[in-house]
């Protein structure tokens, strides 16, 4: 709710048009992040961890981020028809099915006890050296 006023204020002043430096390097570190977190997401589904489901999650954010922008800003350059059809055929989708799977990924692996944390804490080899304890 805090951010609807937000909002509002920035649709009224935010300009109209904004000339960018830099706009390829922009680009290209937003299709890098989306391919460091496919990348990432797959190691951690080869190595069967849980965090794959947290890797999937952000890179489905950076992917519907891609697809907004890309038909964002493509109103007042052109190209608007390529940029739908990349954000529905490719990015949207592309997004839709990392959050499919981490939310698969999390429904099928059960959420650990007290009992469970508290004896994963206890186990931690760092815990005794954050108590002030050297090994």
């Amino acid at each position: 709710m805090l951010l609807i006023p937000w909002c509002v204020i920035l649709f009224a002043t935010l300009p109209q048009t904004v000339r960018v430096g830099n706009w390829p390097l922009l680009w290209l570190g937003l299709d890098a992040a989306e391919a460091l977190c496919a990348a990432v997401t797959l190691l951690l589904l080869l190595r069967r961890s849980p965090a794959a489901a947290l890797s999937a999650s952000v890179g489905a954010g950076l992917f519907f981020a891609d697809g907004v922008f890309d038909i964002g800003t493509s109103l007042s350059v052109g190209g608007f028809t390529v940029s739908l059809l990349m954000a529905v055929c490719l990015e949207f989708p592309v997004g839709i099915a990392a959050l499919w799977f981490a939310a698969r990924a999390l429904r099928e692996r059960p959420l650990p006890s007290d009992n469970e944390v508290a004896d994963d804490v206890s186990r931690s080899p760092s815990r005794g050296r954050a108590m002030g304890n050297r090994a």
